[in-house]
């Protein structure tokens, strides 16, 4: 499917990527997408086939499946240590050597870890991350407060060992140093909510925030080497949607046309803080992609700070499919031109594609429906079931409260699958 609805993307990248092998190593193939069929030499590596992995193949794109490579045992046991374990297969390994044929391959990822980091630098690959040490500083909870507190506006709030907590924190949000898509944070509305985490973990550090009742917006950003913070487009977080998870804290989509809504001093706000945290990022060292996540107060309107994470963040792709249909550089697009090497420089063709609006100005969104039953599912029972409902899971088995199928949908049009 071609998104491309403005300037000339393929031309830029033809130009600008010449002899520049790039590997996507992901879990997850949606992951890898936005701006595949731009990309003059992709490939994206996978565990296992589905109806993601059939329509890129039909559309031209280079998908390579372990599950067509490997023994079912082998592949479980590689994706047990994530994109990591995917990395060291010796079939991987060998795959990319003999595909670049003594030029230097270069590799992109969702997550990067001082594993990662480290294996890429032995195989004499070419990383396309932030610095996995810079990144978790400020991915994890307690850290990234400490580094930021006094530059963006965090909720109050107070880091501790649970043991040590010696007054009423009712009414507050804690959370433990590292967590995904809600699994470590926890809304206290009494003692006993607290004595019982307490009781778990005495030793665990937290932290614990005045809760905040409003609605929660997400920006994807990017540090470019230059230190330039480019933003994308504000999205509506949905979060604990019932009719996709049981879990009230977890994600399950970005609405971005609820952004419209927000007043010019809001939307400005958000600019700021992005652009604050970005900066605070860059004198860190930090280059690549990160998302912000803040919320508004439904009473008075004021805008807190809720976390930054310092990944690619999980719409990156589905935004960079928007961003095209109305004529504009995704972030996933200016990520690749400035880590290759040379950075976005203000070229012609690059100061004709015009950066992302903050708003989006058309109708999107995107619902990610969890698994609520329970217990594992298998992709073969679930296929038939939600079938035309949207995106299928991408792996073999669905655990509670992983991905089912998402919906992607712009000016109510579906996207994809």
């Amino acid at each position: 499917m071609v998104f491309w609805a403005g300037m000339d993307l393929a031309n830029v990248f033809k130009n600008r990527t010449i002899n520049h092998t790039i590997f996507y190593i992901t879990l997850d193939p949606e992951r890898a997408l936005g701006i595949e069929d731009v990309l003059p030499d992709y490939t994206i590596i996978c565990p296992y086939k589905s109806p993601l992995v059939n329509e890129m193949k039909n559309r031209g794109v280079n998908v390579v499946v372990l599950e067509d490579e490997l023994k079912q045992k082998e592949v479980a046991e590689a994706i047990k240590k994530g994109t990591y374990g995917i990395l060291q297969s010796d079939f991987v390994r060998k795959y990319i050597k003999t595909y670049v044929q003594g030029s230097i391959p270069h590799v992109m990822i969702l997550k990067n870890s001082q594993l990662i980091e480290d294996f890429c630098k032995k195989q004499g690959w070419k990383l396309l991350a932030p610095m996995a040490k810079v990144a978790e500083q400020f991915e994890n909870k307690i850290s990234q407060y400490k580094l930021l507190s006094n530059i963006v506006p965090f909720p109050k709030s107070i880091t501790t060992t649970l043991d040590n907590l010696t007054f009423n924190v009712n009414n507050s949000v804690l959370q433990f140093n590292r967590g995904h898509s809600g699994n470590t944070t926890f809304f206290i509305n009494s003692k006993k909510d607290l004595e019982k985490l307490a009781k778990k973990f005495p030793k665990r550090e937290a932290k614990i925030s005045e809760y905040i009742k409003g609605k929660t917006f997400t920006l994807n950003c990017l540090v470019l080497k230059s230190g330039r913070v480019i933003a994308g487009s504000i999205s509506e977080q949905i979060t604990g949607l019932k009719s996709a998870t049981n879990n009230p804290n977890t994600t399950c989509g970005n609405d971005f046309t609820s952004p419209g809504n927000l007043s010019k001093m809001q939307i400005k706000k958000i600019q700021e803080i992005a652009q604050s945290t970005g900066m605070a990022l860059y004198k860190k060292d930090y280059r690549g992609l990160f998302g912000i996540d803040v919320i508004i107060e439904n009473k008075t309107g004021k805008l807190y700070f809720i976390e930054v994470n310092t990944h690619q963040p999980a719409s990156i792709s589905f935004e960079a499919k928007l961003h095209r249909q109305i004529g504009k550089m995704p972030l996933l697009a200016y990520f690749i031109l400035d880590s290759l090497g040379r950075g976005v420089k203000p070229a012609k063709e690059i100061r004709q594609l015009a950066k992302p609006p903050i708003v989006l100005p058309i109708k999107a969104k995107q619902i990610i429906y969890r698994n609520k039953t329970g217990k594992t599912l298998r992709l073969k029972d679930i296929e038939k079931k939600y079938k035309g409902k949207g995106l299928i899971s991408r792996t073999k088995f669905i655990k509670p409260n992983e991905e089912i199928y998402r919906r992607q949908q712009w000016n109510n049009r579906k996207i994809g699958q």
